[in-house]
């Protein structure tokens, strides 16, 4: 019998597109994205219907995007060799952070890597080979996306919650 492994979710807001459904596989890195919130599991108190409505309602509180705008290049990860450029900590980005954040927290689900959540949360751009997010580049987010990852498998986006005009 083949054990069953717990998906991983992480939610990002796309700087290159990510449409829905679209595959990763293992090794391979995500489009250019800021990520939202780093990898976390269900709790026992919800699912992914329930993620799934309380998403939609934080998108609809969102008005006109988030502004991801690039400041300097630092090197991010557990050991300090992700290239990555440092995003704005603008009022809109934290806000929609810190409501996710709680939610998660709330539902015993915050990830398990906190250094990267709440008061730790640093958003960033990560490279992907030669594609990067430069310092004085803005890009305007005008959704986020929920990102499923199986252990040791492939990434797949799962669903896009676009943001209010």
């Amino acid at each position: 019998m083949e054990a069953y492994v717990t998906p991983e979710y992480l939610l990002a807001l796309p700087v290159d597109p990510m449409p829905k459904d679209a595959s990763y596989p293992q090794g391979t890195q995500l489009p250019l994205h800021c990520t939202l919130m780093h990898w976390f599991c269900f709790g026992n108190k919800f699912d992914l219907l329930r993620l799934d409505q309380v998403l939609t309602v934080f998108a609809t509180k969102v008005r006109g995007g988030i502004p991801l705008a690039s400041r300097h290049f630092e090197l991010f990860g557990k050991n300090n060799d992700v290239p990555c450029h440092v995003l704005e900590r603008s009022g809109p980005l934290l806000l929609l952070h810190t409501r996710i954040f709680k939610f998660l927290v709330e539902a015993g689900s915050a990830p398990e890597e906190l250094q990267w959540v709440g008061a730790g949360y640093r958003p960033h751009v990560a490279m992907v080979g030669e594609r990067l997010f430069p310092p004085g580049a803005v890009h305007m987010a005008n959704s986020m996306v929920l990102v499923e990852r199986f252990e040791g498998l492939h990434k797949q986006i799962l669903r896009s919650y676009t943001f209010s005009r």
